[in-house]
């Protein structure tokens, strides 16, 4: 099976900002085959659209249930339509009018409680960040409107995040891509219904791979492929020329292709989109059609001193 993982760019002049790799996926053994740079978005339209194939991509695909609720949308398709539909200017208008935060820190961590009580209150920026003014704030400093369940569950950096890196930029270009992809057919998880007939586009965020193998990002893939072999047991292999790469971004492309790679040879999500994945809470998967999901390995803490690796 071909696999793909790309590193996207919300730039406004994404040259050299977005590669993709590519790689053959046979009985838990991964070869990368190559890493491509494009000069635009288009390229990577146009790859995506040839190649009938899986892809993790690394940007947000959905902004939070509360963000969206106050920013009177009326669900995910209706925030793909109305991103597609306005300049980046009135993209950042609209947010700023809404009273949306910036939300700067990383999204804090959850936990699944043992009583069966669901999740572990107080969920949104790290402690000790700038609360959230307004609706939505609570004592321990959060804010719901910054931060999807996914992006607590790993710590991500908030789609709202306006700074280091620009998550605004990154979802607006990033929504219009898949709106635009959508136009032509192909299917984004979880929200569509999978049609092997069309590419598959999933949500990653290589930056938790490499943090989930103890990693800092490198251009040196070795580490990369020895992480995956000795933490997962999953074989990667790089071809001929491939061991150092040119760039970070580069890097970035190599570890969404392998991570997208991992996630469908252990867990067979290209076969069934219907049924949870045993790294996803269950407040993710209830709110998957709102918030979407992201897939990659995770350690999920199940009680001290014992985690469960995904």
């Amino acid at each position: 099976m071909r696999v793909f993982g790309a590193d996207f760019s919300g730039a406004r002049n994404p040259s050299r900002g977005i590669y993709y790799a590519e790689g053959a996926l046979s009985s838990g053994r991964l070869v990368i085959k190559r890493v491509i740079p494009c000069d635009d978005r288009l390229d990577l339209f146009h790859a995506i659209d040839f190649s009938r194939a899986p892809w993790g991509l690394d940007f947000p695909f959905a902004l939070s249930k509360e963000a969206m609720r106050i920013l009177r949308l009326e669900g995910w398709e209706d925030l793909l339509k109305k991103v597609a539909g306005c300049t980046r200017e009135e993209f950042e208008e609209k947010i700023a009018k809404s009273g949306l935060p910036s939300c700067e820190a990383r999204c804090r961590g959850m936990r699944e409680e043992k009583s069966g009580k669901g999740f572990k209150e107080g969920t949104g920026m790290s402690p000790g960040k700038s609360p959230g003014r307004g609706r939505g704030a609570d004592q321990g400093g959060s804010f719901p409107p910054c931060c999807r369940e996914v992006d607590n569950s790993i710590q991500a950096f908030s789609p709202l995040k306006k700074t280091n890196p620009n998550m605004r930029a990154m979802v607006y270009a990033g929504l219009k891509f898949l709106y635009y992809l959508r136009r032509v057919g192909h299917k984004v998880y979880p929200f569509d219904h999978r049609d092997r007939t069309f590419s598959r586009i999933y949500e990653v965020y290589p930056s938790h791979a490499w943090r989930q193998l103890g990693l800092s990002r490198n251009t040196s893939l070795d580490q990369l492929a020895k992480g995956f072999k000795d933490k997962y047991d999953f074989h990667v292999e790089l071809d001929e020329g491939l061991f150092q790469v040119e760039s970070l971004d580069a890097a970035d492309a190599v570890a969404a292709c392998v991570t997208m790679a991992f996630v469908l040879d252990k867990w067979g999500l290209e076969e069934d989109w219907k049924r949870k994945p045993p790294w996803i809470t269950k407040r993710e998967w209830a709110l998957r059609f709102e918030e979407g999901l992201i897939v990659g390995p995770r350690t999920k803490i199940v009680d001290p001193g014992r985690s469960i690796v995904f």
